[in-house]
C-alpha cells in the first residue's frame, strides 16, 4: 500500500509539471492520458495490498485462536505470556 501511495505522489507530480508548467497543448493531452493511467495502477496497487494485509490479518487471527486452544489443553504455564510490570517474556 505505501509503494502505491508512493508511486502515484510521484506520477502525479510529474502529471502536474507537465499539464500546469509547460504551456503546451499536447503536452496536455499527454497529461490527462497519464493521470488517469496513474489513477487506475494507484487503485489496482492499493486494492492489491489490501488483499494482502488482509490475508495476513486471517492468518494472525488463526494463530491467535490456536494459541488460546493450546492455552486450555496444556494450561496457562505452558504459554508463554507478558507480565504487566516486566519488560521481559515469562515462561
Amino acid at each position: 500500500m505505501a509503494s502505491s501511495v508512493f508511486i502515484s505522489y510521484v506520477l502525479f507530480s510529474i502529471v502536474y509539471v507537465f499539464y500546469y508548467l509547460i504551456k503546451n497543448q499536447q503536452y496536455r493531452v499527454d497529461a490527462e492520458l497519464i493521470y488517469y493511467l496513474v489513477s487506475i495502477l494507484s487503485a489496482i496497487l492499493m486494492s492489491i495490498g489490501i488483499l494482502i494485509e488482509n490475508k495476513r490479518f486471517k492468518k494472525l487471527d488463526e494463530l491467535r485462536h490456536t494459541r488460546k486452544e493450546l492455552a486450555t489443553i496444556y494450561g496457562e504455564k505452558k504459554v508463554a505470556a507478558f507480565k504487566k510490570d516486566s519488560r521481559f517474556l515469562n515462561s
